[in-house]
């Protein structure tokens, strides 16, 4: 049976992330994917200067009724921006309302130590709320110190990364897999999943520069395979290897690193995972 998922989060017109990369990576992997913009912007924050906004926080619970008087279903609720608290309220609100959905969270605030810029500790004390809600957290280390309230480390020990994700899990979310682990020689970068009765680390060679809306690609990836019923290890290594595989496709040619990595190209990986299966 194929599985369904609903994303909440915003759409860039241009500067592949969020949306505009959720869907395609998704549906890639079998998923039958429902949208809900959060907002629509001309292009991402990240080197693009004053984009056009459009605040579609009104819009979130009209789409939702209709949804509800037209049957709408599905398996699990993928949030990843969200731009006010506002928005945190109404995600749990479909989750609830849909029929008690899992909830994948990636709590986007901010990376490399920053927050990104509208954040603030009203913002902050609600997603530590929020991710009470979380079936699974996919935070950054960041993102992680500011719903921990700690001082931000780039480089953090194996126990200091494992604090960082039982303290995580302590904070109600049912798994945490928490992305962008620098290795203390700075060549090569992790993941670390964890949950209950698991802890464990997937580390990848490093490729030098910033690429925007990786993470978006790794988590979309993670929760198609996992939406597949594939174990968790299998879903990250996969996640891992096509994002390392786009930014490598991106390498190859001349490019602006505000567009974001050339992942069209290497789409083959995942639906050629998914022949293989079906």
């Amino acid at each position: 049976m194929q599985r369904k998922i609903i994303t909440i989060q915003d759409l860039s017109c241009t500067g592949r992330c969020s949306l505009t990369v959720a869907l395609p990576v998704l549906s890639a992997l079998g998923i039958e994917t429902a949208v809900v913009p959060t907002g629509v912007y001309s292009t991402h924050t990240g080197g693009f200067q004053n984009p056009y906004r459009l605040d579609c926080t009104k819009d979130l619970m009209p789409i939702l009724a209709h949804w509800k008087r037209e049957n709408v279903t599905a398996d699990a609720v993928y949030a990843g921006y969200l731009a006010s608290v506002s928005q945190m309220e109404q995600v749990e609100t479909y989750a609830k309302e849909l029929g008690n959905l899992p909830l994948y969270l990636d709590p986007v605030m901010g990376d490399n130590g920053r927050l990104y810029s509208g954040f603030n500790q009203e913002y902050i004390e609600a997603m530590r709320h929020f991710i009470k809600k979380a079936y699974m957290l996919f935070p950054n280390i960041t993102e992680a110190c500011a719903i921990l309230d700690i001082p931000y480390k780039e480089v953090q020990a194996e126990g200091e990364i494992r604090k960082l994700v039982d303290q995580l899990l302590l904070k109600g979310p049912k798994k945490v897999l928490l992305t962008g682990i620098e290795s203390k020689d700075g060549k090569m970068i992790g993941n670390c999943f964890g949950e209950e009765d698991r802890f464990w680390i997937l580390w990848n060679r490093k490729t030098a520069g910033h690429f925007h809306g990786t993470g978006d690609l790794f988590a979309s990836a993670v929760i198609g395979g996992l939406l597949n019923d594939w174990p968790v290890e299998e879903a990250v290594a996969l996640a891992s290897d096509f994002t390392a595989a786009s930014i490598k496709k991106t390498m190859g040619f001349p490019y602006e690193e505000r567009f974001g990595v050339r992942f069209e190209q290497c789409m083959s990986m995942l639906t050629v995972k998914i022949g293989k299966e079906g």
